[in-house]
């Protein structure tokens, strides 16, 4: 398959058009192949913003059509939305499908429309990690190609289900965004960016809370900025009122500029995440050069070997979030010098680039 990089005009184009092929007017006789997808882009969250990277990867090479996965509707309508895609399908059969993930993927055994029909499908995290039912086991064997984000997702997925049969690995990417640009000073800001709900407690929020005291008295012009909302983002204010936790500012959603912003000023990156299958917001916050914290045992130190770009922590624990950031938050040369080797981790492996070419090695013996 041809490695030709993306046009940016590509993704205007696509997502708004479900169900249309921009490929398609193109007099060729191309791959045909269909994406379910629940919707693409950030406004569906991490698996929109990697579905938006699969558009752009299979754009230039074959005739996509994208069929919408509308959530909020009721199941029966649905079911009825996929079969009469199907029935239209049938008219232009396609190539091969590829799921956003397992949930989608358990409609190909349900559609009658679509049996013989090779498919594909992708492992993301927390929604491997926990036992699958019978239809998605249906689903994940009878898969021609199984793509996982991380090792990591894969082996934490046979822990609950270790029937799992191999899957490839497929590192996502980031887009070159934040420029390396001229180095601006970097204030003892410590930095953590995503949700924060209730059912998701294991990002971390609690445990830097916990150290927090600690690294203002080593740094007591240390601030810590808590981007993102969520549900449990009223608890964590009131927290910090009630114990009286000096120097946090939460900052809400902020727009990309200002994030990327806070990426180029910040000194440290605080994720002591265990619920990521990836961790794209660390990888875009290394891409500017900012260390990463990170724990050991998760994906990030899959991502970032020790020496990459990162300092690692046994346990997401109060002393030792505290006992790693102090010496970075109070020291501008070493944070800069790791924060150097993050960088040059990303542009070696995570670009978007490098994506779309691991997505298209893993396609290709199918579309041959």
């Amino acid at each position: 398959m041809d490695l030709t990089p993306v046009p940016e005009r590509l993704r205007a184009e696509v997502s708004p058009r479900e169900g249309n092929s921009v490929a398609s007017r193109q007099p060729s006789k191309r791959p045909r192949i269909v994406l379910v997808s629940s919707g693409l882009g950030p406004a569906f969250g991490g698996i929109g913003v990697v579905t938006q990277m699969v558009v752009d990867a299979l754009e230039p090479d074959v005739d996509l059509t994208v069929w919408r996965h509308h959530l909020r509707w009721p199941r029966p309508l649905r079911l009825a939305y996929l079969f009469a895609r199907a029935f239209w399908g049938g008219l232009r059969r396609p190539d091969f499908i590829l799921y956003e993930h397992i949930d989608l993927a358990q409609i190909h055994a349900k559609v009658p429309g679509l049996r013989g029909i090779r498919y594909g499908l992708f492992f993301y995290g927390t929604e491997a990690w926990r036992q699958l039912d019978e239809p998605r086991k249906v689903a994940i064997l009878g898969a021609d190609l199984k793509m996982t984000i991380s090792a990591t997702t894969l082996e934490l997925a046979r822990k609950s289900n270790p029937w799992l049969p191999d899957a490839r690995v497929v590192w996502l990417g980031v887009r070159t965004g934040t420029p390396a640009g001229p180095e601006v000073p970097r204030e003892p800001i410590a930095l953590i960016v995503g949700r924060m709900n209730a059912s998701e407690r294991l990002k971390g929020h609690d445990p830097i809370l916990d150290a927090w005291p600690k690294i203002r008295l080593a740094v007591p012009q240390a601030r810590l900025i808590i981007v993102g909302g969520g549900d449990d983002r009223p608890r964590l204010q009131q927290r910090v009122e009630k114990e009286g936790i000096s120097g946090v500012e939460f900052r809400g959603w902020i727009s990309n500029s200002e994030r990327d912003s806070l990426y180029r000023s910040s000194r440290l990156f605080l994720f002591p995440s265990r619920q990521e299958g990836f961790g794209l917001v660390a990888v875009e916050a290394a891409v500017a050069g900012l260390p990463v914290l990170g724990l050991r045992g998760t994906v990030i130190e899959e991502l970032f070997p020790q020496g990459s770009g990162v300092v690692l922590v046994d346990e997401a624990t109060g002393p030792q979030i505290a006992a790693a950031a102090i010496p970075l938050l109070s020291d501008p040369d070493l944070a800069g010098t790791i924060g150097r080797s993050a960088r040059a981790r990303v542009n070696g492996m995570f670009l978007e680039e490098h994506f779309v070419t691991r997505f298209r090695e893993a396609l290709a013996p199918l579309l041959d």
